[in-house]
């Protein structure tokens, strides 16, 4: 596939109806490749329309033989696109491939030793022959398909990862996104940087560098300053409005560009996005908190009461992206909530 016009290739994972997709694409970012979430009723066309550099089949609840179990069209690995399957994932691409699912009559759910097989190929290679991951399944890759590799096997799962280098497809019975599996995002980063050739040139200036061209096609100025700048050489350059924007940092975290409360009492028209909307809700006394629910890519959003001056209007429930592990869970005193989403009780 050719690489996005952007600067930056895109991966998507693609969600199968668990938790796991939010994370996995958090992970996928922090190996500054861009990701989007997908969900896995979406035809393989569709997919391929958006041109990615690679795809990533995510986790799911069900079993592969279970009635109405989300199915992976074999079109996908015919398309080029280098794919990683990880647990639910990993069994869907293997049955679609023609490998065999059966259930071993060992389920393994929690921490579990991977051995790892001959060299590790790709993934494995170097890594501790033995070492611990996290599992969670009932049913196990028992064969692998026809030119796969198998690298790896547990007590429950005879194929817990295999690799077929030559069409850069590669899966895992273990979630690499979790931080109990011990050398997950390392293996990953060899998936999207070895196998897949993606490009680590994706950061959060991307998205800033985005804001502002949006801002422009709206026929008014921007330029962009630092969330070092003092709010006093903020004012020196008489701004008609501020707009702070995301983060990849949670406002608890060490560090964390903080805003400071003054900019408020400016009297400076001040707009808050992801990271920013946070910081400015922490900042004028509201309650920002994790939910337990992170969001990452396609969220739906409910509007509350006539949406207010940003929402009057619009759809009721509506698609919007979302990349947060926090969220705003008060607001300030003053301020109309008017959306919300499953992780976000306030979102607007």
């Amino acid at each position: 596939m050719t690489a996005s016009a952007d600067g930056f290739d895109t991966v998507l994972v693609v969600d199968f109806g668990a938790q796991y997709a939010q994370l996995i694409a958090r992970r996928v970012r922090e190996c500054r490749v861009y990701s989007e979430i997908v969900p896995s009723s979406m035809p393989v066309e569709a997919m391929l329309a958006k041109r990615p550099k690679a795809i990533i089949l995510s986790g799911g609840p069900s079993s592969v033989y279970a009635e109405g179990a989300p199915q992976v069209d074999p079109a996908l690995f015919e398309s080029g696109v280098p794919t990683f399957g990880i647990c639910y994932g990993f069994q869907a691409m293997a049955q679609a491939l023609g490998g065999e699912v059966r259930n071993t009559g060992l389920s393994e759910f929690g921490a579990t030793q991977l051995s790892v097989a001959g060299d590790g190929g790709v993934l494995l290679a170097g890594l501790p022959a033995s070492q611990q991951v996290w599992m969670s399944h009932g049913d196990a890759v028992f064969t692998a398909p026809a030119g796969f590799v198998t690298t790896a096997a547990s007590d429950g799962a005879p194929v817990a990862a295999f690799e077929d280098v030559s069409r850069a497809l590669a899966g895992v019975q273990f979630h690499p996104e979790v931080m109990h599996t011990a050398h997950g995002q390392a293996v990953l980063e060899r998936f999207l940087l070895e196998i897949a050739g993606c490009r680590p040139t994706w950061t959060m200036v991307n998205i800033v560098d985005e804001q502002v061209d949006r801002v422009r096609e709206c026929r008014v100025y921007s330029e962009i300053v630092p969330s070092s700048m003092p709010v006093e050489a903020m004012l020196a350059k008489r701004p008609k409005a501020i707009i702070l924007s995301g983060g990849p940092s949670s406002v608890y975290a060490e560090g964390a560009p903080q805003v400071d409360a003054s900019l408020f009492e400016s009297g400076v028209p001040t707009f808050g996005i992801c990271y920013g909307f946070q910081a400015m809700a922490q900042a004028l006394g509201g309650e920002v908190r994790h939910t337990g629910l992170s969001e990452f890519g396609a969220t739906q959003l409910t509007v509350a009461g006539d949406g207010g001056v940003l929402l009057a209007g619009l759809p009721a429930s509506q698609q919007v992206w979302m990349s947060h592990g926090d969220a705003v869970f008060t607001a300030p005193a003053g301020f109309v909530t008017t959306a919300a989403s499953d992780g976000a009780p306030v979102a607007a």
